[in-house]
């Protein structure tokens, strides 16, 4: 096998993907990070057309160009279109009630790059990566899986980097953003 055959290529693309994936996750500046997180998953698209599958091509580009909008448009609108995108999309490929998870997932950081930032942005990756995680491990793909358990340590290990700690994290009320609180006051 040459390094010119596709299904090489494609495997050398996911390699460089999941380096560059992990690395970005680990920028502090929001803009710079959501930029090499677009590139990248651009990037991750390129696999997936060499591997002839078009449904996680349009998934990843879809992923991509919303990390770009997020950096450049903070409207409601905006997200709403992008969440009811992989809304569409988990649809066509839905099977099973798990298959809700990835759908989950993906409103989850599309939320998170619209309207969170620095550390409840990171902290949605991780919920986001639960999700993904779960149901990698569920249907048998688990490189993905270790996959998302790595990025979950990741931005568990930026979230430290940045001197974030939990008593911080929940001081600053994550849930202050989205106008409700679990408290009874």
């Amino acid at each position: 096998m040459a390094l010119t055959d596709p299904f090489v290529l494609a495997q050398v693309i996911g390699i460089l993907v999941f380096i560059s994936s992990k690395g970005a996750l680990l920028i502090s500046n929001d803009l710079h990070m959501k930029n090499t997180l677009c590139a990248v998953l651009a990037l991750s698209s390129v696999q997936y057309i060499l591997l002839g599958e078009w449904f996680a091509f349009l998934t990843v580009l879809c992923a991509s160009l919303r990390f770009l909008a997020s950096n450049y448009y903070r409207q409601d609108s905006i997200m709403v279109v992008f969440i009811a995108l992989f809304a569409l999309l988990g649809w066509f490929s839905y099977q099973t009630p798990m298959d809700v998870l990835p759908m989950l997932g993906c409103a989850i950081i599309t939320y998170g790059a619209f309207k969170l930032s620095q550390d409840h942005l990171r902290f949605a990756f991780i919920l986001s990566s639960i999700c993904w995680g779960t149901y990698n491990f569920i249907i048998g793909a688990y490189a993905a899986g270790l996959s998302d358990c790595v990025t979950f340590i990741i931005v568990i290990a930026a979230l430290m980097k940045n001197s974030c700690t939990p008593d911080t994290f929940f001081a600053k009320n994550p849930f202050k953003q989205l106008n409700f609180s679990f408290s009874n006051k």
